[in-house]
């Protein structure tokens, strides 16, 4: 994949698969999102995945992960790279619990970070339609994925 090295597969979507990549240019791991081969060559895949691209980085938020790249690999599918977030997803902290009152606070001040990123979001005119507590939370700078 060109200056990126394929380290892991991190997650897969509906028009697209998450791999941690080792950024050789910069010596850094990043987020790769790249679309799915059955995608290829679909216009109206490819239009969608590269607007998802753009708008996400022209997003500026300590909730949204910053793009750094965009392009296409060597076998035609258009990607974009951004930074790799680490944490454990809202999923993993709700089964670590052992009873529901269980970090309550903790847990109120990650949907309250959540609910301003994406109010961010609707602000810029960007509806989020794919929120899972899947997603990754990494602290009090947490970044949707």
């Amino acid at each position: 994949m060109g200056r990126y090295q394929v380290e892991e597969e991190l997650g897969r979507g509906g028009m697209g698969v998450v791999l941690r990549t080792h950024d050789t240019a910069f010596h850094r791991s990043l987020a790769l999102k790249v679309l799915l081969w059955e995608y290829k060559g679909h216009p109206e895949h490819e239009r969608r995945f590269l607007e998802e691209a753009q708008l996400m980085g022209q997003l500026q938020h300590p909730g949204i992960p910053p793009v750094h790249d965009l392009g296409q690999l060597p076998d035609g599918r258009p990607f974009f790279a951004m930074k790799l977030i680490k944490g454990r997803t809202l999923s993993h902290l709700l089964e670590e619990r052992a009873s529901s009152a269980d970090e309550l606070p903790q847990l109120l001040g990650i949907f309250g970070v959540v609910c301003q990123t994406i109010a961010y979001a609707h602000s810029r005119g960007i509806l989020h339609r794919d929120l899972k507590p899947a997603t990754s939370w990494s602290g009090p700078s947490a970044k949707c994925k």
